[in-house]
């Protein structure tokens, strides 16, 4: 049993109004709520310190995440002083990832999140509510991670590791791997790894992995193609395609040509697409089979593989199927797998479709696959201001020092979103640069 809660001496300071009447300032008046006998006021006050960020409310609430006997007060300290962002307060938010209280436990997780980015991090506490077979990483698979090169301080991700490894409740341990995917714990892949001896987690680790980037991280889903499970066995071809391991393309050819029984057909194609993202070499006879296959997403996904794979002896047979193509996605992965073949004219096609309700996203993903960045260049003023935007966008990401004079042109624009994302891109590139 937690000890009673003991009233903190505090120094108050005291304002005298001309009738000779005592005041408190608001940080007063809710430091000494929390010390209430009273349950509600001491949760609304641990509450509402972090809302005003009140750094004074620091050590009051130290003491009650530590001390006060009500777990949902201790869960608002937590997250209260993840909001308050004061560097003393770590160790103890560490140690609440222990608390006997599961609510609080998922408490000090948003705390030790909150400490290290301001995005909103719901998503890491929602429960999943299903599986999508084609787009498995729909759920809970949210982008939001903290800069590169952003120290993250070491106990926090410690501390989330074993919790991953040792809460007893499986919504934590799941909140757990996702923060570690917030706070970018590449430092952690090794307690990730051997985290998927949890089957329970094995989903969650694969979506890790992916926000995370780096394509060596595939290897470790690979021994998951054959998995017990269809969630998990899709779930690790989706991981692999999208981190573009190369490693897996054969073992991945394997079991696509293996896949022929009926009920396989949709195995198939969830392995063509991630086949398509990697887009190796070996690869090139299935793409080729699919080449003129009746189902337009299995077309686009091996024109996008045979664009990556590069065979350029390829073009005209691409150029010729484009003419008889109808469906607009695939004309765009076509248009994509003969600009990255050399033809640098159909990048145009591409940028036209960055103004599409419907096709803009498939045309913004391709533009990270430049083969120079300033391909892109004669481009920025040929759309509206969201395609701008989704340039700029991609500029941050794979634009060098030589690209900033042409974004910088972007900073006179009058709409406000395209001047910000060409600011922001310029300050990305120069933080990438100088990180390496």
């Amino acid at each position: 049993m937690r000890s009673s809660m003991k009233i903190l001496p505090f120094a108050l300071s005291i304002l005298l109004l001309p009738s000779g009447a005592v005041a408190q300032s608001p940080q007063e008046k809710t430091i000494a709520d929390l010390v209430s006998p009273d349950v509600k006021t001491r949760r609304r006050a641990a509450r509402d310190l972090g809302e005003r960020r009140f750094r004074e409310g620091t050590a009051p609430l130290l003491t009650a995440l530590k001390n006060d006997s009500d777990p949902e007060v201790r869960a608002n300290a937590a997250i209260s002083l993840g909001k308050i962002k004061d560097t003393e307060a770590i160790p103890n938010l560490v140690e609440a990832l222990r608390d006997p209280a599961a609510d609080v436990r998922r408490a000090a997780i948003r705390g030790v999140v909150s400490y290290s980015i301001e995005s909103d991090i719901g998503f890491i506490f929602a429960r999943r509510k299903g599986l999508s077979t084609f787009n498995p990483f729909l759920e809970t698979n949210e982008p939001i991670i903290v800069a590169p090169f952003t120290k993250v301080d070491e106990r926090i991700l410690s501390g989330l590791a074993d919790q991953m490894r040792d809460d007893n409740d499986l919504d934590n341990r799941r909140s757990a791997v996702r923060a570690l995917g917030v706070l970018r714990a590449d430092a952690q892949v090794d307690a990730m790894v051997g985290a998927l001896t949890d089957a329970d987690l094995r989903v969650e680790i694969f979506r890790v992995f992916v926000k995370l980037g780096n394509p060596e991280y595939g290897k470790y889903v690979i021994p998951y193609f054959d998995a017990p499970t269809s969630e998990v066995r899709d779930q690790a071809v989706a991981a692999a395609g999208l981190l573009r391991t190369k490693d897996a393309a054969a073992p991945l050819n394997e079991r696509y040509r293996k896949a022929t029984a009926e009920d396989e057909r949709g195995r198939r194609k969830t392995i063509l697409e991630a086949l398509g993202r990697i887009g190796d070499s070996s690869s090139e006879d299935i793409f080729l089979e699919n080449f003129a296959n009746p189902d337009d997403d299995r077309r686009r996904f091996a024109f996008e593989g045979l664009g990556r794979a590069g065979n350029t002896q390829l073009v005209t047979r691409i150029s010729s199927a484009r003419l008889n193509e109808k469906k607009e996605t695939v004309k765009l992965a076509q248009a994509f797998a003969l600009y990255r073949m050399g033809r640098s004219e159909y990048l145009l096609e591409i940028v036209r479709q960055l103004d599409s309700l419907s096709f803009a996203d498939q045309a913004a993903g391709y533009l990270p696959e430049l083969l120079n960045p300033q391909d892109l260049h004669p481009y920025f003023r040929r759309s509206t201001a969201p395609g701008m935007v989704r340039m700029m966008h991609a500029m941050g990401k794979i634009g060098t020092s030589s690209d900033i004079p042409a974004i910088e042109g972007m900073l006179r624009e009058r709409d406000s979103s395209v001047v910000n994302a060409a600011n922001l891109a310029i300050q990305q590139i120069r933080r990438r640069e100088g990180g390496k």
